[in-house]
């Protein structure tokens, strides 16, 4: 039997491990995978399977679309804003 201690790794109250936390505080703020691995000192590919994990989806092309879509609401909402102030 072996003697060897491990770690336990730390949980905060929202059940996320302080690492999970960082990166996913990091890829909210916009910071990409490489710049999040870099930051953090872990390898990217961690990075991407945290956010994978938890954020839904890893995949640039659907965060840029869901921002385009919110751009393009808001854009509308302000044209109809106008149209109805200005008939």
């Amino acid at each position: 039997m072996s003697n060897l201690v491990v770690p336990r790794r730390e949980v905060g109250s929202d059940a996320l491990h302080r690492t999970e936390r960082q990166v996913l505080d990091l890829w909210d703020q916009g910071v990409g995978y490489r710049g999040i691995a870099a930051k953090l000192g872990i390898d990217a590919r961690t990075v991407q399977s945290i956010i994978s994990k938890f954020d839904g989806g890893s995949d640039s092309a659907t965060r840029f679309r869901e921002a385009t879509t919110r751009s393009t609401a808001q854009l509308l909402a302000a044209i109809n804003a106008l149209r109805a102030k200005h008939p």
